[in-house]
């Protein structure tokens, strides 16, 4: 960035030169200062909030699966559920904004999940949610299937009908 001005000043020996790259490279050390630091997840935690994310996430992905279809207007394949669970599994995306309703709370050594009713900011609980989603629902390479198959059994379909 010096080099940047010195190559200013010796080719123009310009006033208005040298502050526009004076301005140049005060805009170029403050947007390398912003950089956003990236949210890590609660060390040691997932373990102990598995089953409660578990039981969310498969809630959460139930409904997606019926959003996904119904926007599609038609049964989504196996590849399509497989992209489903890995976007429910993250926070950041849309299907995967569930995560952010939810608290982590710690009571005499036990953790459960409390829903917050408004979606909160990315931090390391959610971040740990988030983890603790892709092991457990991740993990399980065949719950892409198991959702196909109970999506398009007749039964599942005349629910979803009924419930309409």
């Amino acid at each position: 960035k010096l080099q940047f001005l010195y190559f200013i000043v010796i080719m123009g020996g310009n006033m208005k030169a040298l502050l526009a790259g004076l301005v140049l490279v005060a805009c170029l050390e403050s947007a390398e200062g912003r950089k956003k630091k990236k949210v890590t997840a609660l060390p040691g935690i997932v373990p102990f909030i598995s089953c409660d994310v578990c039981k969310e996430g498969v809630r959460n992905i139930v409904e997606v699966v019926k959003y996904h279809q119904e926007e599609k207007g038609r049964k989504l394949r196996e590849d399509d559920m497989q992209e489903l669970l890995e976007w429910s599994c993250d926070p950041r995306r849309l299907e995967g904004r569930w995560m952010r309703y939810l608290d982590i709370e710690e009571k005499d050594g036990v953790f459960t999940l409390k829903d917050t009713g408004s979606p909160g900011k990315m931090n390391r609980k959610i971040r740990s949610l988030g983890d603790a989603c892709s092991t457990v629902l991740l993990g399980d390479s065949d719950l892409s299937g198991m959702l196909y198959s109970v999506c398009h059994t007749p039964a599942t379909q005349q629910y979803h009908r009924a419930s309409r």
